[in-house]
């Protein structure tokens, strides 16, 4: 992702791409909290999309990333 460092007055803001922003649900007026942590900028506060049961289930991550899955038996 790119991010523009743009000067407003005394101030500076950050612009980000808007598909980034449609993803994390935030529109270019929300207030979010931004912190750096280990030369890493973290954007908090941000108001996430409530998944449904069948979109947590298919989420792909490090985690949970496998081909099958076997529940056992009920």
């Amino acid at each position: 992702m790119k991010a523009t460092i743009k000067a407003i007055k005394d101030k500076y803001s950050i612009e980000l791409p808007k598909n980034t922003l449609s993803k994390l649900k935030v529109k270019d007026t929300d207030d979010v909290e931004v912190d750096i942590v280990n030369n890493e900028l973290i954007i908090n506060d941000i108001k996430i999309k409530e998944l449904t049961i069948e979109e947590r289930l298919n989420i792909r991550s490090i985690q949970n990333n496998f081909k099958k899955l076997d529940w056992g038996e009920v």
